[in-house]
């Protein structure tokens, strides 16, 4: 198997601040697109390969993603609010709610509509909430052919959510949610480690869900 990880969490040491010269944020500028660009790359040579691997017989080759699913709603406001200060949406805009998101769930919406179609080469791996988000999220992978068949949906906890702050100025702010996404994953991990024989995920468990994977791309997101 080839793993990559795929990591949107940023290294601290290498975030300019508000303090850093201009040609510090030019230099980091340029190293956040050129490590955009590679991913971007990457993603399309494994895609790639994964369509040129069916012709053994074996079916294609499956490209994995773990990760988390949100279900985001939009705001469009002038600017962000103070500390303690209430403000309206911009005149004339509504809120969209209930978009299908998550770095997860984006990036297997992604692998599957670049992959061949009507082939489901991409996996998804993830927790959805116990609410109508979940259902709308499980929809919408599903709509694309992503294979969710390995996915849980959480007892008790809703889906994770994000409320994207929208500004005129063309910026992006936002506040999450982790929902479903933040718990039951220590129940996977300790199975694995006890095999204690009422383990939540038996060894063949995941033999099923790797079978025929070629790479896996996680988000850190989840623990």
């Amino acid at each position: 198997w080839l793993f990559t990880v795929v990591s949107t969490r940023r290294l601290p040491a290498f975030i300019p601040s508000a303090n850093s010269s201009r040609g510090t944020m030019k230099v980091y500028q340029f190293v956040s697109s050129l490590c955009y660009s590679l991913s971007i790359a990457l993603l399309f040579c494994l895609i790639g390969s994964t369509q040129g691997a069916g012709g053994g017989g074996g079916g294609p080759k499956k490209i994995l993603v773990v990760g988390s699913a949100n279900a985001d709603t939009f705001l469009p406001v002038a600017r962000l609010p103070t500390e303690g200060e209430n403000l309206t949406l911009l005149p004339g805009t509504h809120p969209v709610v209930d978009l299908p998101g998550g770095k997860g769930c984006t990036q297997a919406v992604a692998v599957a509509k670049l992959a061949a179609p009507n082939e489901r080469t991409c996996v998804f791996v993830g927790q959805f909430g116990n609410d109508s988000a979940g259902t709308v999220l499980k929809e919408a992978l599903n709509e694309v052919e992503v294979d969710c068949s390995h996915c849980k949906t959480h007892k008790t906890l809703p889906s994770g959510r994000g409320y994207v702050f929208l500004t005129q100025s063309g910026s992006v702010s936002a506040v999450i949610s982790g929902g479903s996404n933040l718990d039951g994953w220590q129940h996977w991990k300790n199975a694995w480690e006890e095999k204690d024989g009422t383990e939540m995920v038996t060894e063949h468990e995941l033999e099923l869900i790797l079978d025929g994977v070629e790479c896996i791309l996680l988000q850190r997101e989840v623990p």
